[in-house]
C-alpha cells in the first residue's frame, strides 16, 4: 500500500513541479526518463507512470479525454473544486 502511495505523490508532484495541464501518457513518460526517473526498461517506465494517472483519474484530480493512443489527461484542480463543493452544501434556502 506504501508503494501505491508514493507512486500516486510522484506522479502528482511530478504534474505540480512541470506545470503539466494537457498532456498524453506517452509525453508523460518521456519527461518522467528525462527527468531521471526511468525504470530498468521504458516499457516498466510507462506502466508507472499510467497506474500512477489511473489512480489521480479515480480520485478526481485527472480527467481525460479521446480513446487509447489519442488519449490526453487535464489536471483538475482537486482542492478548488472540494472547496465549492462544500460551500454548496452550507447554503441554506431561507425562502
Amino acid at each position: 500500500m506504501l508503494e501505491k502511495k508514493k507512486e500516486k505523490e510522484l506522479v502528482r508532484n511530478f504534474l505540480k513541479e512541470n506545470d503539466l495541464v494537457k498532456f498524453s501518457i506517452r509525453e508523460l513518460t518521456d519527461l518522467f526518463c528525462k527527468a531521471g526517473y526511468s525504470f530498468d526498461s521504458r516499457e516498466r517506465t510507462y506502466q508507472y507512470v499510467y497506474r500512477g494517472l489511473c489512480r489521480l483519474e479515480s480520485e478526481g484530480w485527472l480527467i481525460s479525454e479521446g480513446e487509447k493512443r489519442t488519449k490526453r489527461y487535464l489536471v483538475v484542480h482537486k482542492e478548488e473544486s472540494e472547496k465549492e463543493a462544500t460551500n454548496n452544501h452550507n447554503l441554506v434556502d431561507v425562502r
